[in-house]
């Protein structure tokens, strides 16, 4: 059992890396148009109700802790207090990785890269930030990270450059 534990978060550590080491090739967010941002001065973790927030290979804490880590220091770095009761906004992070099919590699000419014969399949990893206006229980901001996984060796390094990526889009202007 501990064998399998120690395999799902080396893997995971690997799929991870794909956001980090150069910045993430897909940052998204989305908000609610209708919430004044500025009205929140503060923020804490939410804890996840009834399920997993992993998909795909199940996460090492080490991970959890890291993203929460890193977002924490970046919402105080934009002048967001740290509270344990009662916050403004309630932050969630959620982990989701899994195998994507390139299908330029079947060997048919795509006006680029032509005469690649087989198929390639590789890891991508997402890393999600959900920020909840913590009074009315109601997801007001998400930002998603999501990339190519290249090389293991740097999980801590990636998975603060995906928040760092992430959050530097939050408040909305």
């Amino acid at each position: 059992m501990r064998v399998g534990y120690l395999l799902s978060t080396w893997l995971i550590a690997i799929l991870l890396v794909g956001l980090g080491g150069c910045a993430p090739s897909t940052v998204k967010f989305d908000y609610d148009e209708t919430i004044d941002f500025s009205r929140y001065e503060t923020f804490g973790w939410l804890e996840q109700q009834g399920g997993s927030t992993t998909v795909g290979v199940p996460v090492s804490q080490v991970f959890f802790q890291t993203a929460r880590e890193s977002a924490d220091a970046i919402m105080q770095k934009k002048g967001f207090r740290k509270v344990g009761a009662a916050p403004n906004m309630g932050l969630v992070i959620h982990i989701g990785t899994g195998k994507t099919i390139d299908v330029a590699a079947w060997g048919y000419s795509t006006g680029f890269e032509a005469g690649r014969g087989g198929s390639a399949v590789y890891a991508r990893g997402t890393l999600i930030i959900d920020i909840v206006d913590n009074r009315a229980k109601r997801l007001v901001w998400r930002g998603t990270a999501s990339a190519v996984v290249n090389d293991a060796g740097q999980a801590t390094t990636s998975i603060e450059q995906a928040v760092g990526s992430i959050l530097g889009r939050f408040p909305p202007q």
